[in-house]
């Protein structure tokens, strides 16, 4: 999620890689609940707007035990 933070904020980036999902998909099943837009693309474009409010976007994301 920083990279994609990144990258929505600075103007230099045009695009980010987001496939981890693809090969940690256990660490990824937590932020799906909370970020289900970064894990959706429509059109090469992820949603963002669940990204709100200071900080990295990991708040409401439970720890993997």
């Amino acid at each position: 999620m920083p990279h994609v933070l990144l990258a929505a904020y600075a103007g230099t980036i045009c695009g980010v890689e987001s496939n981890a999902m693809q090969f940690y998909p256990k660490a990824s099943s937590e932020f799906l609940k909370v970020h289900p837009g970064l894990y959706q693309r429509r059109d090469s474009v992820l949603d963002l707007g669940t990204l709100t409010g200071p900080g990295f976007g990991y708040a409401g994301v439970e720890p993997l035990a």
